[in-house]
């Protein structure tokens, strides 16, 4: 379950980044605020995969028998 969840944060983390990189190779100029707004974002998604992948709430993948 551990190895879930960071894989999840992994995947989160490298997405913003090559979001963030696309941005600036197309020469799109965000605002400190926009950027603050990303990362905000960013965060609340791993707030969810945190709730998501901890044993005592009873959603995701929390089940003991289940595979994953």
């Amino acid at each position: 379950m551990g190895s879930k969840f960071l894989a999840s944060v992994t995947a989160l983390i490298g997405g913003a980044a090559v979001f963030l990189s696309l941005i600036d190779a197309f020469g799109v100029n965000i605002s400190a605020d926009q950027s603050k707004a990303i990362e905000a974002v960013l965060g609340v998604l791993l707030i969810v995969a945190g709730v998501w992948f901890h044993p005592s709430v009873p959603v995701g993948p929390s089940d003991p028998g289940s595979p994953g």
